[in-house]
């Protein structure tokens, strides 16, 4: 078992504790509660924040709408609802666009252009922004195809590498849930600051050594967990994915299509 947002270690030093002695949980159970804390995120802000987490979307129905600008090169675009797509991989990925008769699917038909001469291929990924462009589209002009809409996607994405602040998310949630998941008999974290390294030495000083009763400790935990769980979704919202508006299905007699408020 691993993780990927965080390891134990990094709780360890937040919450200035041992794992594994003196009546705390061990590393292995911490790890698990990483897990729990990293699923959580991904459904929190619809996306994956490191390569061994990415997610899938599958047979994603999209429409392709034209290209305006002449001097592009391409005849038309999908938009992904999804951003930070990882690359085509025929066999995982597929990219299946309406031809007047059947789906064939492009990954593992077609050649993709290249990142410095998108241009080279058929169609060209633009990973960051979740753009598909078609070169040479043999459905339009065609008519319909029977499901209303002009391709469908099955890709992976997410970022390739956690960042700082999805880490200090996971972090600060995995603390939360060692507090309320935990009997401690012995108890002592640092203090509700900063969460780098740095900032927990300087806030040893202000630590608190929980050895009261246990309905002042349980006071205390609660007021803690209230406290991470407050700061971890202010990092989570502002990383929420804004979804777009995609029109995903054409009806016959209308330019565009049905639009699809919330993605």
């Amino acid at each position: 078992m691993s993780s990927h947002y965080c390891v134990h270690g990094d709780v360890s030093t937040f919450m200035q504790v041992t794992f594994g002695s003196g009546g705390l949980p061990s590393t292995g159970d911490v790890t698990s509660l990483i897990n729990e804390v990293e699923q959580r995120i991904d459904n929190e802000t619809d996306h994956a924040w490191n390569s061994n987490r990415y997610a899938t979307a599958t047979e994603e129905p999209c429409v392709i709408e034209p290209v305006v600008a002449s001097n592009v090169g391409y005849r038309g675009k999908i938009k992904l609802r999804h951003h930070d797509i990882v690359d085509f991989s025929s066999g995982t990925d597929y990219l299946y666009l309406w031809d007047g008769s059947s789906f064939p699917d492009w990954v593992a038909t077609k050649d993709k252009g290249t990142t410095t001469d998108p241009l080279s291929g058929d169609y060209w990924l633009d990973k960051g922004r979740g753009y598909i462009y078609i070169k040479t589209f043999p459905g339009f002009g065609t008519g319909y195809s029977p499901t209303g809409y002009d391709a469908m996607c099955t890709y992976r994405y997410g970022n390739a590498s956690t960042p700082a602040d999805i880490k200090q998310a996971a972090i600060l949630l995995t603390a939360a849930s060692v507090l309320q998941n935990t009997d401690f008999t012995s108890f002592k974290e640092a203090g509700i600051g900063d969460v780098s390294s740095a900032a927990v030495g300087a806030n040893v000083a202000s630590n608190i050594v929980s050895t009261g009763s246990d309905g002042q400790r349980l006071q205390l935990d609660h007021e803690r967990v209230r406290e991470y769980e407050r700061r971890a979704m202010r990092i989570l919202n502002q990383r929420k994915y804004k979804k777009r508006n995609l029109i995903v299905a054409r009806q016959p007699g209308r330019g565009r299509g049905m639009t699809l408020r919330g993605y």
